[in-house]
């Protein structure tokens, strides 16, 4: 069964244009992401998009930014104040 914190982050996500970012979580507020954005500040905006989103507690964002200068997986742990 799929975790409705997640497809709650999925819906947040796609309203931002972040269709190829797929969430998945633990249930207990911990998201992670994954899935390719177009540039550096997608990625910003589509972690702000998951730390806003009511119920996650803390998110690792493993995106890989596809801009052609930044062509490499970018991970990072967070936790939400």
């Amino acid at each position: 069964m799929r975790c409705q914190l997640a497809e709650r982050v999925e819906k947040a996500l796609v309203k931002f244009g972040f269709s190829e970012v797929k969430a998945s979580c633990d249930c207990t507020g911990d998201v992670e992401i994954t899935g390719t954005v177009a540039n550096p500040n997608d990625r910003a905006l589509a972690c702000a998009v998951v730390r806003t989103t009511p119920g996650v507690r803390t998110f690792s964002a493993k995106i890989t930014v596809s801009e052609s200068e930044f062509v490499r997986a970018k991970e990072g742990n967070h936790r939400v104040s």
